[in-house]
């Protein structure tokens, strides 16, 4: 009698746990999961989708279906209403958020998804599962990708309500939580912490089965077929069905009428060793010469430079906040409120201040007061940095227009045309001449009085590549007759400032990063190593690639666009791994390293005096202030 009692109790026990994480219940699930579509204009994508979308229509089990990022190839936004006319054909509801394609390369600075889609982060439940799908993909500047403070709130809200309601939490999102993105950590301890069975990602275009820090992962094939001499491989995405103890992958190719099961998981809620991480902050300790005056965190994180005039500090975020700080307290004097993200570092003369916003207007506020003295009105987006010389100021935009505008008044003075992609860059003034990169693979030189065009150059010149090969995100500089710029390609370029001549570029070794510098004599260009832990400065007055000096750092592989500053014999270096290095002009000895956090760093604004301006892209912003040399 006892042991039966004992047996019934186990199995009451037993189905109490079962409602808890929500397996208890009798469970048939079925969904679609299609990724890494690619979507541009004229191209195959778009027929491969609606071949899978088809597909999905026909099978009346399918109840839903999630799409986890890369959805245009190349951000522009007449793409993802491309992808959304295609996706909105599906009969059943679907789900979706942005990869990197999406946010990265993006003329609207990663606002365009959510005009689009609605939304950039979605959770809705079905069958006693909390489905989360959250965005990962860095922002405009290229870079591993990571969670932003906002975004991780809003994952822990969600999770929370999951709790509640006693459901299974499936993630799902572009980026794996490993390495490829800045701080995976952060979203692979919590997961396990609230028991997560799998994590659903894009972005590698294979079937895998993954780990992320012993949490399971599973990343899904890209959509589109591809054909080679070598192989063809056919349309596809990925059919999940759901047990009440298991979920199941099956890759789905519609065109050929092929199904392959290739892997299976349990459902379960897990139990993962309590192993949490935190980022490594040693290197602090070995430069005691630098130290924080001030820090703030600015919730929606920051992705342009700061700006220093007259004792304040002025920053914009990512909700579209410009912000002003006294630079001795830390106090914040004001804050101004655009419509939407700021990627552009303000100019600054003559107590006027101008930068652009993705809500498309160009803005010249008072810096005492953070009043608008006047705004002007684009045709799209302004993602571009601004300069101002001679009373103009000068900004390109995602419109295909480079203008000149009257710091005076806001009236336009002229106006380049007809450009094919957008500008993020900020341009650089030299021997009457203004010169930028732009999206649209070309490199141009325009009459800074006029507005002509001078001359333009691409790297189809030397040979054929995409636009993803294009100098748009490197700030030029120029010296000694030339022009120096870095693009993707990863090779330092010299070019004659007067005729857009290739005079010089480097050899595939060392692979050169985007991020350039230049000194206050003019007789130095600073670049990164892409890969090989390096500093270099190579000369501007040889005739062919000149090394002066370089310099060892820990590093690793970086790929962190943000422009090298000088001031007073020191140059400040930023990376993607949040470290920043201050280093002698004139010998590239270190003089100290700091890190902020685990996340990429945006171009320090050195002061004076030792003291430098840090941010990162969580929108940390940190005064630091150098008491000697190291």
């Amino acid at each position: 009698m006892m042991k039966k009692y004992g047996k019934s109790l186990l199995l009451a026990v037993f189905c109490l746990i079962a409602v808890r994480y929500g397996f208890g219940q009798q469970r048939n699930l079925q969904f679609a999961w299609l990724t890494d579509i690619h979507i541009e204009r004229g191209s195959k994508h778009i027929d491969d989708l609606k071949a899978s979308v088809d597909d999905i229509n026909s099978n009346k089990d399918v109840q839903f279906t999630i799409i986890s990022g890369d959805i245009s190839d190349f951000g522009y936004d007449m793409d993802l209403r491309i992808a959304k006319q295609v996706l909105d054909r599906l009969k059943k509801p679907y789900y979706i958020v942005p990869g990197n394609h999406d946010t990265k390369w993006s003329e609207s600075g990663a606002t365009g998804f959510q005009d689009v889609f609605d939304h950039r982060n979605i959770a809705f439940d079905y069958g006693g599962i909390s489905f989360i799908g959250f965005q990962t993909g860095p922002i405009v500047r290229r870079g591993d990708g990571y969670i932003t403070p906002d975004d991780f709130k809003w994952v822990e809200k969600e999770v929370e309500k999951a709790k509640k309601h006693n459901h299974i939490i499936i993630p799902f999102t572009h980026y794996p939580l490993n390495n490829s993105m800045s701080n995976w950590y952060k979203l692979s301890d919590y997961f396990k912490e609230n028991k997560v069975p799998v994590v659903l990602v894009g972005h590698g275009h294979r079937n895998r089965k993954m780990d992320f820090d012993g949490l399971p992962g599973v990343m899904a094939r890209t959509n589109p077929g591809r054909k080679s001499k070598d192989k063809n491989s056919p349309v596809g995405y990925t059919m999940v069905k759901v047990t009440s103890d298991s979920i199941y992958f099956i890759e789905v190719n519609p065109e050929i009428n092929k199904r392959t099961l290739w892997h299976q998981l349990s459902i379960r809620p897990a139990n993962y060793t309590d192993v949490k991480h935190m980022p490594d902050l040693s290197i602090n300790k070995r430069f005691t010469n630098v130290k924080t005056v001030w820090q703030h965190q600015i919730p929606a994180g920051i992705s342009a430079a700061a700006s220093y005039d007259k004792g304040k500090i002025m920053v914009g975020d990512r909700a579209g906040l410009m912000h002003c700080f006294d630079l001795v307290s830390g106090k914040e004097l004001w804050k101004f409120k655009t419509g939407k993200s700021i990627f552009s570092a303000p100019a600054i003369y003559d107590d006027k201040m101008v930068f652009g916003s993705a809500d498309g207007f160009i803005y010249c506020l008072n810096t005492q007061s953070g009043k608008v003295l006047w705004k002007f009105a684009a045709d799209k987006w302004v993602l571009g940095n601004p300069v101002i010389e001679d009373g103009k100021v000068l900004i390109g935009g995602s419109d295909g227009k480079f203008r000149a505008i009257d710091l005076q008044t806001g009236k336009q003075l002229w106006s380049f045309d007809g450009m094919k992609g957008w500008i993020e860059t900020k341009p650089v003034v030299y021997d009457s001449k203004v010169y930028f990169g732009c999206w649209d693979n070309n490199f141009y030189a325009l009459d800074v009085k006029t507005g002509a065009l001078i001359w333009k150059w691409a790297l189809n010149e030397i040979r054929s590549v995409s636009a993803f090969y294009a100098p748009a995100a490197c700030w030029p500089v120029a010296s000694n007759g030339k022009v120096f710029i870095a693009g993707p390609d990863q090779i330092l370029t010299a070019l004659d400032a007067a005729t857009g001549k290739v005079l010089w570029r480097t050899k595939e070794q060392p692979r050169i990063n985007e991020a350039l510098g230049i000194s206050a004599d003019g007789s130095k260009v600073y670049v990164k190593a892409q890969k090989g832990n390096m500093l270099f400065a190579y000369s501007t007055k040889t005739t062919e690639p000149s090394i002066v000096w370089q310099t060892p750092v820990e590093n690793g592989a970086d790929d962190n666009q943000s422009a090298i500053l000088e001031m007073d014999g020191h140059a400040y270096f930023t990376f993607r791994s949040g470290v920043a290095v201050s280093a002698e002009s004139a010998t590239g000895t270190i003089n100290w390293e700091f890190k902020l956090g685990d996340v990429m760093l945006n171009p320090a604004t050195p002061v004076d005096n030792g003291r430098v301006i840090l941010s990162d892209v969580d929108g940390n912003l940190v005064l630091l202030y150098c008491s000697t040399m190291h």
